[in-house]
């Protein structure tokens, strides 16, 4: 049988106990802290914006925006506007009003307009341009 070997002599300086190996990083780093949280941060962005585009596109939106419409028109008229329904798009910029009544002076009194169909246009040449809207 064979001896097993000497031990050697413990060494004197740390700069012998370990050979010189090359500072190595770790695998993965770059990935981990910089690539995951941009691919992450980007499905997260996607499905924020896709949620926001279908909420801006639900009747409830769409309710909310009328409700906000009828408050400041009837305070500034004195008189219960009413509106039908609203809709709007974004491309091109649309919005339209249908059914819109503005009742008379006082309840017993006809409409003083009654209007079944309201489209509004815009591009942003004609809202950046000029001061002026026309009205057709």
């Amino acid at each position: 049988m064979s001896e097993p070997p000497e031990p050697s002599p413990p060494p004197s300086s740390p700069k012998e106990a370990a050979p010189a190996e090359p500072a190595r990083k770790r695998p993965g780093r770059v990935r981990r802290w910089v690539v995951r949280p941009f691919f992450w941060g980007l499905l997260l962005l996607a499905v924020l914006g896709t949620s926001v585009w279908f909420f801006v596109q639900s009747r409830l939106a769409r309710e909310k925006l009328r409700e906000r419409l009828i408050a400041p028109i009837s305070h500034r008229l004195n008189r219960d506007v009413r509106i039908g329904s609203v809709d709007y798009s974004f491309f091109p910029p649309t919005f339209e009003l249908r059914d819109v009544v503005i009742p008379g002076p006082r309840p017993a009194d006809p409409p003083v307009a009654r209007v079944p169909y309201v489209q509004m246009r815009a591009s942003l040449n004609e809202l950046l341009g000029r001061n002026r809207i026309d009205i057709e």
